[in-house]
């Protein structure tokens, strides 16, 4: 999104490595940090959901600049944000 690799840059600013080195952690990764990291994808997630809602809608206002149709709250019905806690179940 955006030409960035949000995954990839927040993990390169997070690489471990045991010795003490330039731009590495000595530590691994907290539970915080990861639920962080979670977040992002399913932020990333559901916006890749929505990009087609957003084309059509584009799409309409290049037809008519000055109509703005809603986007239906079904739009995002049955996304639920990835919770940790989820997953060690």
């Amino acid at each position: 999104m955006g030409n960035i690799q949000q995954l990839k840059q927040w993990l390169e600013g997070r690489r471990y490595s045991a010795e003490p080195k330039e731009k590495h952690i000595t530590r691994a990764i907290t539970d915080a940090e990861l639920q962080q990291f979670l977040q992002i994808c399913n932020a990333i997630e559901m916006t890749l959901h929505l990009y087609p809602k957003l084309d059509a809608v584009y799409g309409k206002i290049d037809e008519d600049p000055f109509s703005f149709p809603p986007i239906p709250a079904e739009s995002t019905e049955g996304l639920k944000a990835f919770d940790l806690k989820d997953a060690e179940k």
